[in-house]
């Protein structure tokens, strides 16, 4: 566990160098506005005391606008994080349980063809059926502009529910209404990446001795596959949702603009169509950071939860 500690942190800091060298060369690429005299350890040195600079378009602390568009980020991630999970989880088990049955090829077919899809493209058929069609849940932004809600956390569904406006429920369930096309289509390919490896870690697992001697003493199916075959199935899965991260946020910047999120991603686009070098620095260096230790973090966890890498020896099934 010690070397691992090491060897993360040690990634960490290598891939926290090259994140800073690319900030800083997209820093120092502005035509116009920014400081190219400043040297890279000049930089860094900037960086460890808060100071990330001043946007050249609002004449604002970069960091600022940064935490002020994280919260929804954050909402959206999350949110989606969960619905990718309670539909990944629960149909991979499905297709591991009807393995080789309509049932299997059926999943399998929709995690393919959810895998498949781009998502300015599922967004747009979202948006096209669902809102505007059949007028089921806005096109985009976050709450109706009819409501006057203080911002308090910055995310909205608490903000809402947590005022002290008279309209304060109904503006709750408004911004819940705002969330789920954009929750959707966030979540549509993690939840498609987690079906398919919880599938086949499944099969994997219920492969193993302990599950035939669970069944050979008479173990009903729940037990079997909901509670030894996904719980074990979830150990080699935690590592690969630390990779779910970056393709959250990676789709994350897409569907916020689609939607007018303002969220990190719609501020990242934004500032580069106004050629704004500071603010894009400053939120390449901090979001791809965040990933950076997010993935460490999992790969420390995952380490933690496999009894199989706390002896001398590992276990790998074919």
């Amino acid at each position: 566990m010690i070397k691992l500690i090491f060897r993360q942190i040690f990634f960490v800091l290598v891939s926290f160098t090259g994140v800073t060298l690319i900030s800083y060369m997209v820093l120092n690429s502005a035509d116009h506005g920014a400081n190219t005299s400043l040297s890279y350890w000049q930089y860094i040195s900037n960086i460890f005391k808060g100071d990330f600079g001043t946007s050249l378009v609002t004449a604002e602390p970069t960091i600022n606008s940064f935490l002020l568009h994280l919260p929804a980020s954050l909402e959206l991630v999350l949110l989606s994080s969960i619905l990718a999970l309670l539909v990944g989880l629960p149909l991979g088990v499905i297709a591991a349980k009807y393995h080789r049955t309509p049932i299997d090829t059926i999943i399998n077919n929709i995690s393919i063809t959810a895998y498949s899809m781009p998502i300015f493209w599922w967004a747009i058929l979202l948006i096209v059926y669902i809102a505007i069609e059949f007028q089921l849940t806005p096109v985009a932004g976050r709450l109706n502009f009819i409501y006057d809600i203080e911002p308090v956390t910055g995310f909205m569904l608490i903000d809402t529910f947590i005022s002290d406006q008279s309209y304060r429920m109904e503006a709750f369930f408004d911004a819940i209404n705002h969330l789920i096309l954009p929750v959707i289509t966030l979540a549509t390919l993690p939840a498609a990446i987690i079906c398919r490896m919880t599938r086949q870690t499944m099969l994997t697992t219920l492969n193993a001795d302990y599950i035939k001697t669970a069944q050979a003493k008479g173990l009903n199916g729940f037990g079997i596959y909901w509670i030894h075959g996904l719980r074990n199935a979830l150990i080699p899965l935690t590592n690969m949702l630390g990779l779910q991260v970056s393709t959250l946020m990676t789709g994350a910047i897409l569907t916020e603009y689609i939607f007018s999120w303002p969220g990190i991603g719609k501020w990242l686009l934004d500032a580069l169509s106004q050629t704004d070098y500071q603010a894009l620095s400053t939120g390449i260096l901090i979001t791809t950071s965040m990933v950076i230790l997010i993935n460490a973090v999992i790969e420390l966890l995952g380490f933690w939860l496999n009894p199989q890498t706390k002896s001398s020896k590992r276990i790998y099934h074919g």
